[in-house]
C-alpha cells in the first residue's frame, strides 16, 4: 500500500514547499531558521541526503511511513494486552499510510522530515508507554527530544495527544478502570 500510495512521488521530482533542505537559492537552508523551525533544519542536517539523490530522500520518507504505522500499531498492540489482531493493525495501518492528509504532508513538505518526525513521536509515546511510572530522566529525555521534533514541525503534537488520548480511552473506558486516569494523563503531558 505504501508504494502504491507514494509510487509516482517516489519516481518522479517534485518541489515542495519547505524543500529547503539544499541551497537552491542563496540562503535558502537559513529561512527556517528565521521561521523558527530550527527542529527541521537539524534534521535535515543530520538525514536529509536530497543534495545527492532525491529519491534516496522519498525513499526513507515512505520507509518511515511505514515505521510510524508500525509503531503506532505496537501500542495497540500493547493495549489489547499482547493479543494478536491482524486484521485490526493492518486496516489501521493501510489506512494511516494511504489517508490523504499524511499524503500532504509527504509532498508538501519535505518527504523526509515529517515522516520521520512521525515515527519519533510515535516511539516516544510506545517509550513512555512501556515504561509505566513516574520517572524524572524518562521525562526529561522525551522532553528533549519532542522539544526537537516539535521545533522542526509544531503541529505534531497533536498526534502526541491524540495518540496519549488513544492509550487513556482503551485504559480507562474499554478496560473499564475508573481510577487513576488523571495521574495517568499527567505523567504523559509532564514531557
Amino acid at each position: 500500500i505504501s508504494f502504491v500510495s507514494y509510487g509516482f512521488s517516489l519516481f518522479n521530482r517534485t518541489v515542495s514547499i519547505d524543500d529547503l533542505a539544499q541551497d537552491l537559492y542563496y540562503g535558502a537552508g537559513d529561512l527556517k531558521i528565521k521561521g523558527l523551525r530550527w527542529g527541521q533544519v537539524l534534521i535535515n542536517r543530520i538525514f536529509s541526503t536530497i543534495n545527492f539523490t532525491p529519491f534516496i530522500n522519498r525513499f526513507l520518507g515512505v520507509l518511515f511511513l511505514i515505521i510510524s504505522a508500525v509503531l503506532v500499531c505496537s501500542i495497540l498492540y500493547y493495549l489489547d494486552n499482547k493479543k494478536d489482531k491482524t486484521f485490526k493493525y493492518t486496516v489501521f495501518s493501510s489506512v494511516f499510510i494511504s489517508y490523504p492528509l499524511i499524503n500532504e504532508f509527504f509532498e508538501y513538505y519535505e518527504a523526509l522530515t515529517i515522516p520521520l518526525e512521525f515515527a519519533i513521536v510515535s516511539l516516544c509515546v510506545l517509550y513512555l508507554l512501556v515504561n509505566k511510572g513516574y520517572s524524572l530522566r524518562n521525562t526529561v529525555l522525551i522532553g528533549i527530544v519532542m522539544s526537537v521534533i516539535m521545533a522542526g514541525y509544531e503541529s505534531l503534537i497533536f498526534v502526541y495527544i491524540m495518540l496519549v488520548f488513544v492509550i487513556l480511552f482503551h485504559e480507562y473506558v474499554i478496560s473499564e478502570n475508573k481510577k487513576g486516569w488523571i495521574k495517568e494523563g499527567f505523567r504523559y503531558a509532564l514531557p
